[in-house]
């Protein structure tokens, strides 16, 4: 069989959608008598009728009309991978994030590792601070945070529901027990989260009074590596059951939830760098209908974490083996 080239393939797609050679010729801006060498060209290299050419008609045949199938399949999927291929070159910029310091220390790293072999035209700039510092003039594109900005030129979008508990390690279980009600946390080492000393903290805002607390900070990470040590009882989101096999889950029962919301400015949204970042955390990050603990509903993280992360990756790592596909390029695992 001679090679087949796809502009054949077009010249005969042409012929199909418009049902005339006449009408095919001037869309293509050819002359009529070369749009039936060139069909008859790729009958022959199929070895099968696809146009019945009936005073200048073009009917497809059954065969033809296989093939404009498979035609019509092979230009959808070109079209994408044109598309991956624009965002993830095209996509040249930078992207400064402003997160709560926990979401960006313990959750967005294990995604922004594979982000940036997806797109590695797009810089991205993670600032962690706690909510209040959020407040300040726009010096990020976008911000993901617990409490949505008053900003007004601000677009604001609920990206999931982050649910806390409070947790402890196995380590700590085994010297001091675990609580057996909220009662008896009075008895053991609690940890509370404060934004300003003049606060009240987010234990005690959320138990009550009647707690006292061994350490206190404004910094989540503070609090998570305190509870990682074995030093206490501390409120976390519920995601840390994945991060740390170690970590317990104190009263299970007792959980509350608070909305993440990413917020940007219109015009940030607008550049090719900030809306692939947007699309990344809302439809692999912090999805919801693959990571069931972020919904609305209180879900345990769970306990197939792994291949779940691994699907999310894979998903996202889906354009990177279409981008190497047309570029030519294989990929580290040899596809």
């Amino acid at each position: 069989m001679d090679t087949l080239t796809w502009d054949d393939f077009r010249v005969f797609t042409e012929v199909a959608r418009s049902g005339s050679y006449r009408r095919a010729a001037a869309k293509l801006k050819i002359t009529e008598p070369t749009v039936c060498r060139r069909v008859r060209r790729l009958e022959a290299q199929l070895g099968a009728k696809l146009v019945s050419h009936v005073n200048g008609s073009g009917l497809l045949t059954a065969e033809g009309k296989r093939v404009l199938s498979h035609v019509d399949n092979a230009e959808y999927s070109l079209t994408q991978a044109a598309a991956v291929v624009e965002r993830a070159s095209a996509g040249v910029g930078e992207c400064r994030i402003l997160a709560g310091d926990g979401v960006a220390t313990y959750w967005l790293p294990q995604f922004l590792a594979r982000f940036v072999e997806v797109y590695p035209n797009i810089r991205p700039y993670i600032f962690a601070a706690r909510d209040r510092y959020g407040q300040k003039p726009p010096l990020f594109d976008l911000r993901i945070q617990y409490v949505q900005t008053k900003e007004e030129d601000l677009v604001c979008v609920p990206l999931c529901s982050v649910h806390f508990a409070l947790f402890a390690t196995r380590r700590y279980a085994e010297q001091f027990g675990l609580p057996a009600s909220e009662q008896d946390l009075s008895k053991h080492r609690l940890i509370d989260l404060f934004d300003d000393m003049k606060d009240v903290g987010l234990l005690e805002g959320w138990l009550g009074v009647g707690y006292q607390f061994v350490l206190a900070s404004n910094s989540n990470g503070t609090l998570s590596e305190f509870v990682r040590y074995g030093g206490g009882i501390g409120i976390l989101p519920t995601y840390a059951a994945l991060m740390d096999s170690d970590a317990l889950m104190v009263l299970p029962n007792k959980n509350f939830s608070m909305k993440l919301v990413l917020s940007y400015d219109r015009a940030a949204a607008k550049k090719t760098a900030v809306k692939t970042m947007i699309d990344f955390l809302r439809d692999i990050v912090f999805d919801a209908d693959s990571m069931p603990w972020f919904a609305d509903s209180f879900r345990k993280p769970a306990a197939d974490w792994p291949s779940i992360y691994n699907r999310s990756l894979k998903r996202a790592s889906s354009e990177v083996h279409i981008v190497n596909a047309v570029r030519g390029i294989k990929t580290a695992d040899g596809r």
